[in-house]
């Protein structure tokens, strides 16, 4: 099964040069706590994705420093390093990428590299077919064992390039990781 199959297709998005209130609205808008971040020209099909911004960006990095959201841009406070992978990847190696960089969803690019979507891990676990849960499992698996050597060497995963958030972001996404790596071991 082909990411394209399970992503939601043509999120909405936002530009580095909005402000962080225009973001927050869109957020509340939409309900949503996350945002891609494009440049490209607006309303064309390639709005190439640099980054993302979440509700954490705009509470740690404009809200706790005090700076004001009507003249913050989001260029200021999105989240540079951000995972990704194309429509056309399977299912499994989102999972598997997911799970290696911490990250609870992923940018998707067409090969054209233009945004074309987003997948998180909800919609995996939620719609994939038995066939999927079970190589997913065993993803699930590799990393557990990997990630049970990276604690031994002192908690830090080698291969953290890419990874979104800082430790306190991290350790809260590793009990997301597994917890739904809990949940991929009841529905195999």
């Amino acid at each position: 099964m082909k990411i394209r199959d399970l992503m939601k297709p043509s999120p909405e998005f936002i530009t580095a040069d909005a402000t962080v209130v225009e973001a927050a609205r869109k957020m509340r808008d939409i309900n949503t706590g996350v945002l891609p971040v494009v440049e490209g020209a607006q309303g064309s099909d390639s709005q190439r994705p640099i980054g993302v911004l979440t509700d954490r960006d705009i509470t740690i990095r404009a809200t706790a420093e005090g700076k004001n959201p009507e003249q913050c841009r989001v260029e200021n406070i999105f989240t540079r390093d951000t995972v990704f992978c194309y429509e056309e990847d399977t299912i499994a190696n989102a999972f598997e990428k997911m799970v290696a960089n911490d990250v609870g969803r992923l940018l998707v690019k067409s090969r054209g590299e233009a945004l074309a979507g987003i997948i998180s891990m909800a919609d995996i676990l939620g719609n994939a077919p038995e066939q999927v849960i079970e190589q997913l499992q065993s993803a699930g698996e590799l990393h557990k064992n990997s990630g049970e050597r990276s604690q031994s060497s002192g908690g830090k995963s080698q291969g953290s390039q890419g990874r979104l958030g800082d430790d306190n972001a991290s350790r809260s996404t590793q009990r997301e990781s597994e917890r739904i790596q809990d949940r991929v071991g009841e529905l195999a």
